[in-house]
C-alpha cells in the first residue's frame, strides 16, 4: 500500500486517485470513490487534520474490492465508516477545523461500503449503510448542539449521498431509501431556511 498521508502532494494525488472511479492513474490501481471529493476537498487538504489511518484503510478496501474480494473490502470499508463517524462525532462536538474533512469522509465511507454491499449481492445491507448515514447527517443538521461548521459542510456534501442513494437502483429497498434521502433533504431545507438571508 502506498505510503499513507504524509505530505499535502502525496495526499491530494491519494485524493485524486479516490476520487474517479473506473479512472487508472500512472502508478495506482483502478478505485472506486465520490467522483466530487476532489472538487470538495480542493485546497482544504491538510495531512494533519485528515485523519490517516481513514486513508490507509479506505486506500486498503479499495484494493481489495479491484481484486474482486468483496468479503474482505467489506470489514475494512465497515472500519473506514468507523473513522469516518469518530471524526463527525468529533466535529459535531465543537471541532469545527474538522467539519470540511469529516462530512466528504462519511460520505465517501458510506457510498462504498454500499456499493461493495451490492457487489456481495447484500441489498439490504447496502440500503442500511445509506440510511443511516443519512440519518447522521439529518441529525446534525436538527441538532441545536451540532456546530455551524458541520452544519454547512452537511448542506454542501449531503445531495451527492442523496443523489446516489435514490439511484443506487436498489430495487427491494427503494421506498426505505427514498423516505431517508426525503428526510434528509427536508433537513437541509429546513437549515437553509433559517439560516439564509
Amino acid at each position: 500500500m502506498a505510503g499513507g498521508c504524509d505530505s499535502i502532494n502525496h495526499w491530494r494525488r491519494i485524493v485524486s486517485s479516490f476520487c474517479c472511479e473506473g479512472a487508472v492513474f500512472p502508478g495506482r490501481r483502478r478505485l472506486m470513490m465520490d467522483p466530487t471529493l476532489s472538487q470538495a476537498l480542493q485546497g482544504v487538504a491538510k495531512p494533519e487534520v485528515f485523519d490517516k489511518r481513514w486513508c490507509e484503510v479506505t486506500d486498503a478496501a479499495n484494493l481489495l474490492h479491484s481484486k474482486g474480494k468483496f468479503e474482505s473490502a467489506s470489514r475494512l470499508y465497515s472500519d473506514a465508516y468507523h473513522e469516518a463517524r469518530m471524526r463527525f462525532a468529533e466535529a459535531w462536538h465543537g471541532m469545527d477545523y474538522l467539519a470540511p474533512h469529516a462530512t466528504p469522509m462519511m460520505v465517501i465511507s458510506a457510498i462504498n461500503a454500499a456499493r461493495n454491499y451490492l457487489k456481495l449481492g447484500k441489498l439490504k445491507l447496502a440500503a442500511d449503510q445509506l440510511i443511516s448515514a443519512l440519518h447522521i447527517f439529518k441529525q446534525a443538521l436538527s441538532s441545536p448542539r451540532a456546530d455551524a461548521a458541520l452544519k454547512q459542510a452537511c448542506v454542501q456534501h449531503l445531495p451527492r449521498l442523496i443523489t446516489f442513494a435514490v439511484s443506487s437502483g436498489i430495487e427491494p429497498e427503494k421506498d426505505r431509501l427514498v423516505g431517508a434521502a426525503d428526510e434528509a433533504r427536508s433537513a437541509v431545507l429546513a437549515y437553509l431556511e433559517t439560516h439564509t438571508h
